[in-house]
């Protein structure tokens, strides 16, 4: 096997086991939470909450150790293991404030693994050298090629033999499975694609990172088919946390590969954890960024709603205003999102770039979330609410890659790296966080003993988010490519 090979497959088993550990049990936590142990919309939003707190606090913590004094794997390698002995207490507890305990503990080790593995596959995709010679790109151009075609073959022929036997059921294992296998091969598909091409650093870690959200869809699959097969769990009944188990499991293995990666030494420059200050001149310097980081911290808080709790949204029954989707179900349905996110990527988002600009892309992203909450707050046709998931992963892709391009096109040089610090700040750790005690608010104010009035609960971040998309329209101003705000 050529060392490029072995790194990337390296790098993209490491991106796969860190977000199946995240996915497995983000889809369905919610449900477990309020069903075993009575927690409430406030409890489950709170915790929720925990990672975006931690991720608030990581770059002062974690970052600073990897940075000064520990190799990134090895630090990658015992915050697994320590997430991986912290999720397998969670699975365990039979109350709120003990589960709570070792939700801390495992985001405090959790959250610096985000940005430390993002590291360690930049650095050595970064300063790859090619030691064999220029036929390596010729060779990988033919078994590129070779492995296209027999994925296409394998994929056809999987999905014809299901419907030719009458087992093709996205609630069957038969189908669950052939769907498992055929993600993980696309990963090779990837890879050789990669490998078949010139060299790109940029293009390498977006392959890297695509294996991570297979990781997410594969920790779905593999929690479906555990969860039809332990059979169901009344509701006010406790039972150990399977989400919690498999998160473990995940654990285990990223722990193990952690200690096969190569090498990635402490930097002999010494980081700021306050480096996004630096991006506050932003505020003085470039017209509408101010107003482009409010609408974006409200954008962020909206997303809760999808990640909490349209998951006891889908278990509620039919009859009190939910889909009646059985619990085994739900992370797979969830999933749906996480393959659009990979079709955005890779195909949409780019022409989307390249033909409407920022601006158009950046509203078509912001709008498709309230599409999304509008049809949940309809409820049906079930069928229509569950392939509504796919305007999760469409607004995600859409709406970041358009605000990382934007905050890369307006800040200078010098303090580019500050400004992205300072939007994922607002964003994904201040933003998220108030989203969950927001939405975990709403959720005890619009429910009674009852049932839950669910339309009430979407159709408020609908209208926020469509706000939000107006505001972009109006507001949003569409920097050159070539423009760059004078250097400070």
């Amino acid at each position: 096997m050529s060392d490029k090979l072995r790194l990337r497959l390296l790098l993209s088993v490491m991106m796969f086991c860190l977000y199946a550990v995240w996915g497995a049990w983000t889809p369905i936590m919610a449900a477990t939470l309020g069903d075993r142990l009575g927690a409430t919309g406030v409890q489950i939003g709170a915790a929720y909450g925990v990672l975006w707190l931690a991720c608030i606090i990581s770059p002062f913590i974690g970052g600073q150790l990897v940075d000064r004094f520990m190799p990134s794997q090895i630090f990658l390698g015992i915050s697994s293991a320590v997430c991986a002995g912290a999720a397998w207490m969670m699975s365990q507890q039979h109350s709120y404030g003990s589960f709570m305990l070792w939700m801390w503990v495992w985001a405090l080790f959790f959250a610096p693994t985000l940005g430390i593995t993002n590291s360690i596959a930049m650095s050595h995709l970064g300063k790859e050298v090619d030691r064999e010679g220029d036929n390596t790109r010729e060779r990988f151009v033919g078994i590129s090629k070779t492995f296209n075609i027999a994925w296409a073959v394998v994929a056809i022929g999987s999905i014809v033999g299901l419907f030719a036997t009458g087992n093709f059921s996205f609630e069957g294992v038969p189908t669950l499975v052939t769907l498992g296998v055929l993600s993980i091969l696309f990963i090779f598909f990837l890879v050789f694609q990669d490998l078949s091409k010139p060299a790109d650093v940029e293009r390498s870690f977006s392959v890297v990172r695509t294996a991570g959200t297979i990781g997410w869809i594969i920790s779905a699959i593999v929690l479906t088919i555990w969860l039809k097969s332990s059979g169901p769990v009344a509701k006010g009944t406790w039972a150990p946390f399977e989400e919690m188990q498999l998160t473990a499991a995940f654990g285990v293995i990223l722990t193990i590969i952690a200690f096969f990666l190569p090498n990635t030494p402490p930097s002999t420059e010494t980081k700021d954890p306050w480096a996004f200050k630096k991006a506050f001149v932003l505020f003085k310097t470039v017209p509408g960024f101010s107003i482009f980081l409010v609408i974006s911290l409200i954008v962020s808080t909206e997303f809760q709603f999808y990640y909490t709790f349209s998951g006891p949204f889908m278990e509620d029954s039919v009859a009190t205003g939910g889909l009646g989707i059985d619990h085994s179900m739900v992370s797979f349905y969830k999933s749906i999102a996480q393959w659009a996110e990979i079709l955005c990527l890779g195909v949409l988002t780019p022409l989307s770039l390249k033909k409407l600009g920022l601006r158009k892309t950046l509203v078509l992203g912001t709008l498709a979330w309230p599409i999304r909450y509008f049809m949940y707050a309809i409820g049906q046709p079930t069928s229509l609410v569950l392939a509504s998931n796919v305007l999760h992963g469409v607004g995600f892709a859409f709406v970041f890659v358009t605000s990382y391009l934007f905050v890369d096109r307006i800040a200078p040089r010098d303090i580019r790296a500050s400004a992205q610090s300072l939007f994922m700040l607002v964003t994904l750790g201040i933003g998220n966080w108030l989203g969950t005690l927001f939405s975990g608010w709403l959720k005890d104010h619009y429910t009674t003993p009852e049932k839950t009035n669910w339309p009430m609960i979407f159709l408020i971040p609908a209208a926020l988010t469509t706000a939000c998309a107006i505001a972009f329209w109006f507001t949003f101003k569409e920097p050159q490519a070539e423009e760059r705000v004078a250097e400070i």
